[in-house]
């Protein structure tokens, strides 16, 4: 925090542009520490037992504010999946977009957003069965919390679970047992 501070001052006195693109360098060093500072305050906060829902709203308003900067991202994620046109189809329907061109035995993609670059969602064909929990998954955010769980589980999603602390979210699994949350917002 005091590396983010003292840049933020300095950026204000700055004379000129080379020094004050130095301090916002400096400046984005120091927030870049800010985030994981503040899970690591939450964890010692709340006891193991009970960290999960706090965990996931943590990281549902962490991704929201990364989405509204103004910092143009260009990620693609790749999900590797067994059924890959299967997943493709799933997620395509779950996220409101279109399969695109070209899939085979291999590889299927969900079209971008034209909104947000680098969106476009990969699939990759991969031999075995998944066999732990997702260490990664989407959160998918919602302002009708109720007409979604029933598009989802339309879509072939089966719910596992709900909260309903401080953010209402439920957990779901897609076609192949894939986690991912939705998240009242």
């Amino acid at each position: 925090m005091g590396v983010f501070t003292l840049a933020s001052v300095a950026c204000s006195v700055a004379p000129n542009l080379w020094l004050l693109v130095v301090f916002r360098l400096i400046q984005a060093a120091g927030a870049a520490g800010l985030m994981p500072t503040s899970l690591g305050l939450l964890l010692a906060a709340v006891p193991a037992e009970k960290r999960m829902p706090y965990v996931r709203i943590w990281s549902a308003v962490a991704g929201e504010k990364a989405e509204k900067s103004h910092v143009q991202r260009d990620l693609r994620y790749h999900h590797r999946r067994r059924q890959r046109q299967d997943a493709a189809t799933f997620w395509a329907g779950a996220l409101g977009r279109t399969l695109a061109d070209g899939a085979d035995e291999t590889a299927a993609a969900v079209e971008a957003d034209p909104n947000v670059p680098g969106s476009r969602i990969g699939f990759r064909q991969v031999p075995e069965d998944k066999k732990v929990k997702n260490r990664m998954h989407f959160d998918l955010v919602t302002s009708d919390f109720d007409v979604e769980v029933g598009r989802l589980t339309d879509l072939g999603a089966s719910r596992l679970h709900e909260v309903d602390a401080h953010i209402r979210h439920a957990t779901f699994a897609d076609p192949e047992g894939n986690e991912f949350d939705l998240i009242a917002g």
